[in-house]
């Protein structure tokens, strides 16, 4: 937990010497919520992720498309909206992050080498929506991006 300490203090400094419209801003806020969402995952501190959400539409505002980051962006925001829905129980998220995620397969098309992550992430996030009073299409939708990324692998 020291590191990922560090490395908060460290992101937010950077953060400080990147304001608007400095062009490193947005990877900048990509990073510091990155880390942030790690750092959840240690400590269980809601606020961690809150902030991660927050920064990362930020970013998001900063990477319109075509930005070639931008895919990046979106698929940390919908994990980041993915776990908070696993603790808040609020289906947003989830709907959030199905949506964002389908945006992240859009812009990573084959033979893009995270696309497969991309595939798995989105699937997982239907199933939790299936589990969650889906229906059964967001399950076969998950096994079809599934058998995709095992091609991809």
């Amino acid at each position: 937990l020291g590191d990922l300490e560090e490395a908060v203090k460290l992101d937010r400094e950077a953060l400080e010497l990147r304001p608007e419209p400095n062009a490193n801003r947005a990877g900048s806020l990509h990073h510091l919520a990155f880390v942030l969402s790690s750092r959840f995952k240690h400590s269980g501190d809601l606020g961690d992720l809150e902030e991660a959400v927050k920064l990362g539409r930020e970013a998001l505002v900063l990477r319109p498309e075509p930005n070639g980051d931008r895919a990046g962006s979106l698929y940390n925001l919908a994990f980041v909206l993915a776990s908070r829905f696993k603790h808040s129980g609020d289906l947003g998220d989830l709907e959030e992050a199905v949506k964002l995620g389908r945006e992240v397969l859009e812009l990573r098309p084959q033979p893009n080498a995270d696309r497969a992550r991309s595939l798995e992430n989105l699937a997982l996030d239907l199933v939790g929506r299936f589990k969650n009073g889906g229906h059964l299409r967001d399950l076969e939708e998950a096994i079809h991006f599934n058998r995709e990324a095992l091609v991809l692998r």
